[in-house]
């Protein structure tokens, strides 16, 4: 929204680190909603090929959500990615 991709990669990437890192207190959404971050924000830097490899990725990690309204929320984001 802001157009500053550089730092949206930063936030995007260290929100990855922590879930593959994993640990208590994480949701099945969490790394869905990361990928998704991470896609958006390379998208806004510029980088269609990387936003499309993230995107991908939250698609497949939207297989292990078991909640269908969460899945919704995700698919609806990544609905708006200009990838």
């Amino acid at each position: 929204v802001l157009g500053r991709g550089e730092a949206a990669v930063h936030h995007a990437r260290r929100a990855n680190d922590v879930i593959e890192t994993g640990g208590d207190g994480f949701e099945d959404w969490d790394p869905a909603a990361a990928a998704e971050a991470m896609a958006r924000a390379l998208a806004v830097s510029g980088d269609r090929a990387g936003a499309a490899s993230w995107k991908a990725r939250a698609a497949t990690a939207l297989t292990r959500v078991a909640d269908a309204e969460d899945r919704e929320v995700i698919e609806r984001d990544l609905e708006t990615l200009p990838v």
